[in-house]
This record gives C-alpha cells, sequence and structure tokens, in this order.
C-alpha cells in the first residue's frame, strides 16, 4: 500500500518543471505586488467597464490609498479591514492599498445579510471596512456594537473614465439601486485617494509568517470560518501557479477574463496575485450574470485566460452570439469553485476549441492544491495533478489508511 512519499505524479510532469518551487525572493504580498507595478508599469492591469488602469496607475492609487488608511484614518499595523465589493477596479486598489498599509485584508461576499455580515465583524474584529454604496446599507445594519470605526463607501464609477462615470452612477440612481442606509457619514473612496495622495507609504514589519489576509470559508460544512494565510502561504500559492513550464502563458502578454469574484479565494490567489505578477491585464466582470453583456466583453477583450464557473459556462453555451465568437486567442479555460458536468465539459471544448481545465484547492490551502495540466490534455471529472511542493494522499475515510494508487 503506498505511503505517496514518492510523489508518483511527478512522472506526469512536463520537461523542465522541478519537484519543488523556487524560493520566492520576496517576504510580503506587498512586495511582490510593488514589485509587479514597477516591473509592468506601462502595461494595463485592469479592466472594467471600458477604463481601464496601468500597473503604474495601481501603484500610485494603491499608495494613496494606503496613506490614507495609516496617516489619515489613523489605522495600526497589524489591524483588518473588510472588503465588501464585487469586481469594480477600487477592488485591487484597496486590497493592494490595505496590504501596503500594513493591515490585514478580509474578503467578504458582498451578498451577505446582515446577519452574515455581522458574524464576519464579530470574528474578524476589523476597524474599517471599505464598500460599495450598494451594500453600504447591510453594513449599517450589521456594524452597532463591532470593532468597526472607520466606513469607506465607493460608488461603482468611481474609478471609471468621466462619461462613463456619469452614466453609471445616473442608471443606477434612476433605477432605485442604492437603498438608504444607517452608516454616520461614510468616508468617500475618492475622498480617501485625494487625502492620502502626496504622502509616504508606511514602513511596515510583516514578515512570511505573519498573516496577510483572513478568508472565510464557504460553510459548506457548518458556519463561515475565517482562515490565516499568512504572507509566505499566499507567495508560495502564486509562484506554484506561475512558475515558468506549470502553465503555457507568457508574461506580460495575457488577457484574462476574470469573472469569478475576487473575493473568493481561487480569484484572488490566482488573478489577483499570480497572474497580476505575470503582468497579465485581469478584465473584470461586476456582474457575469447578464450574460449579453459578458458576451459582448467577451468579444472585445478576446480573452487568453478564462476562469469561470461550471453554471456560468453553461449559460454562455446556451448564448448563441457566445458560440459564434472565435476563440483562436484562447489558451487556456479554468473552472473553479465546483465540479465542472460532463455535458458542460464536452460542448465547451465543442466550441471554443480548449478544454474546460478543473483543480482542487481549498481555503485553508491558499487555495490551490491541484490542477488538470494546462500543458497537454486534461482528464475531465478529475483534479488533475499536485502542485509542485505539494504532499497529497487520499486516505479510507473510515480508518485513514493511504489508499493504493
Amino acid at each position: 500500500m503506498s505511503d505517496y512519499s514518492d510523489r508518483p505524479w511527478l512522472a506526469l510532469y512536463p520537461e523542465g518543471l522541478s519537484a519543488e518551487v523556487p524560493d520566492v525572493p520576496f517576504t510580503t504580498v506587498a512586495d511582490f505586488a510593488v514589485d509587479a507595478m514597477k516591473r509592468w508599469a506601462d502595461l494595463p492591469a485592469f479592466e472594467n467597464m471600458g477604463t481601464t488602469l496601468s500597473f503604474a496607475e495601481v501603484d500610485r492609487l494603491s499608495a494613496q490609498f494606503a496613506v490614507y488608511l495609516r496617516e489619515v484614518a489613523g489605522l495600526r499595523e497589524g489591524e483588518r479591514v473588510v472588503l465588501v465589493m464585487p469586481n469594480v477596479l477600487q477592488f485591487p486598489i484597496a486590497l493592494f492599498g490595505a496590504i501596503r498599509a500594513g493591515l490585514i485584508p478580509v474578503n467578504a461576499n458582498p451578498l451577505y445579510t446582515d446577519v452574515e455580515l455581522r458574524g464576519v465583524f464579530m470574528e474578524a474584529t476589523p476597524a474599517a471596512v471599505v464598500v460599495l454604496e450598494n451594500f453600504t446599507h447591510v453594513v449599517g445594519r450589521a456594524m452597532p456594537g463591532t470593532s468597526v470605526r472607520v466606513v469607506i463607501e465607493t460608488q461603482v464609477g468611481d474609478l471609471l473614465a468621466l462619461p462613463k462615470r456619469a452614466a453609471v452612477e445616473l442608471a443606477l440612481r434612476l433605477g432605485k439601486k442604492i437603498p438608504a442606509h444607517t452608516v454616520d457619514s461614510p468616508v468617500p473612496f475618492r475622498q480617501a485617494l485625494r487625502m492620502g495622495a502626496g504622502g509616504q507609504v508606511p514602513r511596515v514589519s510583516a514578515g512570511r509568517d505573519d498573516v496577510a489576509l483572513l478568508q472565510f470559508t464557504g460553510g459548506t460544512s457548518g458556519v463561515p470560518k475565517a482562515v490565516m494565510l499568512t504572507h509566505g502561504n499566499l507567495l508560495a500559492n502564486q509562484a506554484q501557479l506561475s512558475t515558468p513550464g506549470s502553465i503555457p502563458l507568457n508574461h506580460g502578454e495575457e488577457v484574462v477574463l476574470t469573472a469569478l469574484p475576487l473575493y473568493h479565494i481561487f480569484c484572488f490567489t490566482v488573478n489577483c496575485l499570480a497572474l497580476f505578477g505575470m503582468g497579465a491585464l485581469n478584465v473584470l466582470v461586476t456582474n457575469p450574470r447578464d450574460i449579453r453583456a459578458l458576451v459582448r466583453t467577451i468579444a472585445r477583450s478576446r480573452p487568453s485566460v478564462m476562469m469561470l464557473v461550471s453554471t456560468l459556462a453553461s449559460a454562455l453555451l446556451d448564448n448563441d452570439r457566445f458560440r459564434s465568437l472565435s476563440f483562436d486567442a484562447l489558451k487556456v479555460s479554468i473552472a473553479g469553485g465546483m465540479s465542472v458536468r460532463d455535458v458542460v465539459a464536452s460542448r465547451w471544448l465543442e466550441v471554443t476549441g480548449r478544454q474546460l481545465l478543473e483543480g482542487y484547492g481549498l481555503t485553508e490551502a491558499s487555495p490551490v492544491v491541484a490542477l488538470n495540466p494546462l500543458w497537454g490534455q486534461g482528464r475531465t471529472g478529475t483534479i488533475g495533478l499536485p502542485l509542485q511542493s505539494t504532499e497529497v494522499r487520499i486516505v479510507d475515510a473510515h480508518d485513514g489508511a493511504p489508499v493504493p494508487l
């Protein structure tokens, strides 16, 4: 009976891919992110609703937000900041700003009820919240009696180009999609950026073993719990995903359809860290349920990488225009968050010419553990191969004995 110590899956690695991931030359996620911002400064980093931020702009804006959080809002190193936003340009700015300030981001699903969000507040004990105004009313109901001292409120159009910003905000208000709230004088996001302009990003003392992120589990087997992920955890997983030979992508050239939410740990690590570090452009999809708008985004951006869930892939395949698109730019399609049904996988391959690849992960692993090979033919219905520097064993649920391979 195998004890898995010889890691037999290594025999299936492509030539040139080592068993162990190389040492990461960074101490913190902030070091890693700033290096990417400087290295790819002139390239586009994030795009949303027709507005693009370059890596240099992400650098500047996240630095301003970091200064605001520490020097103006008065937050102390190690305090927590809850992010309550869908995929908008403000998300990476708030995320990287918090990390650069030595604070600990806490990802929260913006669709949480006030009871669920209060649970996050009570467990994570945050000092601040950054929230999209559509959800400020939920924050207002959740925060009484909690540790929250500062609420920064952002509008969907805050970082969009002016004509688009005005149009989006007018549509939201005419559609009455901004509920009234009870939060006392939240700080406007754009004002926070202005107040942090010209300041010096504070020096922080965090190390690899310090907590970088509080990520709540999905709660599929009970109440969601906050997982403490260190800088070392996140840096290692992004390195496993971006090591040359592990993924057939070109640094500084890829366009990524980011339809999975950035507050989900899979998209957080893969898109916001690994692909960001590779100099890729993340095309942020705020509302993936709007299939017609999503198809227009795909047609315009011609992504080389698509991050989806099985249900979204199925909805796209049912759209006539999607099926008529050219997918010659597409290199990799990855489905995260849930297993892919065979019928969806076969239809995806037929329409796009690319396999819809699956993997396995869990929040505690930062999260990716295994992934179908991106360099060859994957197998639908399987989780693929463990990543570099990963030890895996399959055990009998009854007695814990390793299952033979």
